[in-house]
């Protein structure tokens, strides 16, 4: 019996090792280069100049329009990747239009992780959400303010903003989710609509400048 009891403790004492070690790994960063070279690395092309543009671009509040077939979809995936391995326990939110377009981008991000260090992904890749050793998550959400409200996030991903509905009630929910971590927004989209925030955006400098 005394033995059997010493073979417990042991393997709860390896147990606790390891969950240390894993927390211990989840404060560290998963990759050390800038956002250029990471680009380069993972897609074995130089960006175009409005990519490194983007790219560069570390402002808070970014509206980006761009016509189809850009590269803009590219950009988006690997700044959430980047944002997400570069530092530890960072919340990555993408949104679209639809929840099919929101996992698309997850289903890119996917596809770069043959080209990460071993063992960044922590379990498997599911169709909404990546989450990395390093604690970092990026995830898919449906096209609903209530989608963001309540989250905390430290980088919230708008695709095809221009086509998104309820875009003022988002854009307003967005304001909370991002509060308390300072994170940034970024859209992007076609040309549409010009009865659309996202157009806004791109035009009045009164309020978005």
């Amino acid at each position: 019996m005394a033995g059997s009891a010493f073979v417990k403790i042991d393997r709860l004492y390896e147990s606790e090792i390891r969950a240390r070690a894993r927390d211990a790994e989840k404060d560290k960063s998963i990759i050390d280069c800038g956002i250029l070279d990471f680009f380069k690395q993972m897609t074995g092309f130089e960006p175009t100049a409005y990519q490194v543009a983007l790219l560069l671009d570390l402002s808070q509040f970014v509206v980006a329009r761009w016509s189809r077939q850009s590269g803009k979809s590219l950009c988006l995936t690997l700044i959430c990747l980047y944002v997400a391995l570069s530092g530890s326990n960072r919340r990555i939110a993408i949104l679209a239009p639809s929840l099919r377009q929101s996992r698309t981008m997850i289903r890119r991000a996917a596809s770069f992780l043959p080209k990460l260090p071993r063992n960044a992904l922590e379990g498997r890749a599911l169709k909404t959400k990546l989450e990395f050793s390093n604690g970092s998550i990026i995830e898919a959400y449906p096209n609903s303010p209530e989608t963001v409200r309540g989250l905390t996030l430290d980088l919230l991903i708008v695709d095809e903003a221009n086509y998104i509905e309820d875009d003022r009630a988002l854009y307003d929910a967005v304001i909370y989710a991002l509060g308390t971590t300072n994170g940034r927004f970024i859209a992007t989209s076609t040309p549409g609509s010009r009865d659309s925030l996202f157009y806004e955006m791109c035009t009045d400098d009164d309020l978005y400048g």
